[in-house]
């Protein structure tokens, strides 16, 4: 009898601790699953306000974040994937954090970014994608340079400028956009210019400089195209000494 007793309670036992076990795992789940509607929360909740005068154009709240996600580390990396289509705030944000993890992930993730439909999430992802560099992150910049919003399209020629490997497609780029309606990307469309390697990329950007230098009508493009065409000019001459 006290046998049958033992046996009994022992079951009774195991069913406990069996449930137990069942329920934190439930437990353990649901919150990976409610992680990033968390992680989105935190970031919906912030207004995109900037003070007047103020030169940083992220709201306070959201910047405190977004050295919170970077400090904490690339463990942090699935949530923020996993939240970025539950908020316009963190795509916003996203970008800065994830290029301090430089690997094809975050290459992946930000040429994801870069055509994201909200224009000031795409520009911060081409500056990213300038900053983590590597092959990958070509295709996607080029693409960027047809941006409907100029500041993508400044931001992607800035990023190509820093980009390794220059061929054709950075020079066709940057041709076409030495006559952007707006000086900025002009100007940046000049830098790119004058960055330009090969004889035959050199010998053809350097009359496009030279015009642009003489009659651009904003002051900081002419600079920008005079300091181009100087280099393009110190590379001609190299080339024909090698």
């Amino acid at each position: 009898m006290q046998s049958t007793r033992s046996l009994f309670l022992a079951a009774i036992g195991l069913v406990s601790i069996g449930g137990f076990f069942l329920f934190s795992r439930i437990e353990i789940a649901r919150g990976c699953a409610d992680a990033p509607a968390a992680l989105a929360a935190r970031a919906n909740a912030v207004k995109w306000e900037v003070s007047p005068g103020s030169s940083d154009l992220c709201p306070p709240g959201l910047r405190a974040m977004q050295k919170e996600l970077i400090a904490t580390g690339p463990g942090m990396f699935d949530e923020i994937e996993k939240s970025l289509d539950h908020s316009l705030n963190l795509r916003r944000i996203a970008s800065s954090v994830i290029q301090t993890w430089p690997c094809d992930r975050t290459r992946a993730l930000l040429a994801k970014l870069v055509r994201d439909p909200d224009s000031m999430a795409a520009q911060e992802a081409a500056h990213s994608l300038g900053h983590v560099g590597g092959a990958e992150v070509r295709s996607a910049l080029l693409q960027a340079t047809r941006h409907a919003n100029p500041g993508v399209r400044h931001a992607a020629l800035n990023a190509l400028a820093r980009h390794t490997g220059y061929g054709s497609e950075e020079w066709q780029a940057a041709r076409r956009l030495i006559g952007d309606e707006h000086p900025f990307v002009r100007q940046s469309a000049a830098g790119l210019l004058g960055d330009a390697r090969g004889l035959a990329l050199i010998e053809e950007g350097m009359p496009i400089l030279r015009k642009v230098a003489a009659g651009d009508p904003d002051a900081s493009v002419r600079q920008e195209a005079e300091q181009g065409l100087r280099l393009l000019e110190i590379r001609k001459a190299g080339s024909a000494r090698s």
